[in-house]
């Protein structure tokens, strides 16, 4: 469960995980494991991935910008004022400050890898201030300048929308789900190991159950399984 709940995180979705004491092959709808641990029962467990919301850093204080933190918390994000620190836990770094500050925000936000930054620019500024840039070319491209869907915006509010409907398609294209890291909050997907006695896959992660012996270490799924093995081989043991 542990590993597949790492996993989850990740894709920042849900999955009904089947755990059955015999082999089965994956059903429609279901992610199935084999767990020999188990009394002959078999477990059906419904799982969602529930993470902090995205932050959102929001630089300027224009109409603009203020529709952008009213939308933005409509739709449930931690949305903040551009601090220039912290960065990277950072989801979105928006830029509406209109010729303040933009190149050091847009610098300091590449540097830290933010994985969505946008600047609320008409297109002939926006050329502008990313030429002004100096900064490799590749980089410069992972700039949304002018920022948002094509929408036909005009008002400070229908802009904030167009915005956030972008960075939206951002972090649902599957192309994109693992490249941009937009979840920063989820924890990496940890690895995995044998069970030694049931052949159970657990995650290999230190809090696992597990046990270390003549420098190997080895994880079970449960105290039973990791008991047995330790009794089957009497060398010095670190559980």
């Amino acid at each position: 469960v542990r590993a597949q709940g790492l996993e989850l995180m990740q894709r920042g979705d849900t999955m009904l995980l089947r755990i059955a004491p015999n082999p089965e092959p994956d059903q429609s709808g279901k992610t199935v494991v084999h767990n020999a641990c188990l009394s002959g029962g078999t477990l059906e467990i419904f799982m969602e991935s529930v993470l902090p919301a995205p932050v959102v850093h929001i630089e300027g204080d224009s109409p603009i910008a203020q529709a952008m933190a009213c939308v933005g918390s409509a739709l449930g994000y931690d949305v903040q004022p551009y601090s220039g620190t912290d960065l990277n836990v950072v989801d979105a770094v928006l830029i509406a400050s209109h010729g303040f500050g933009e190149e050091p925000a847009l610098t300091s936000a590449l540097a830290a890898g933010v994985p969505y930054i946008g600047m609320i620019a008409s297109p002939k500024r926006a050329k502008a201030v990313l030429e002004s840039l100096d900064i490799d070319p590749n980089l410069k491209s992972r700039i949304h300048a002018p920022a948002g869907l094509d929408i036909g915006a005009r008002t400070p509010e229908e802009v904030a929308l167009s915005v956030f409907a972008q960075i939206i398609e951002e972090r649902r294209a599957p192309s994109r789900i693992r490249e941009l890291p937009l979840l920063t909050s989820a924890p990496a997907a940890a690895a995995t190991a044998i069970d030694p006695i049931c052949q159970m896959t657990v995650a290999a992660v230190p809090t696992s159950i597990h046990a270390e012996i003549d420098g190997t270490t080895w994880y079970f799924c449960c105290p039973g399984c990791r008991d047995s093995f330790v009794a089957s081989h009497p060398t010095t043991v670190n559980a």
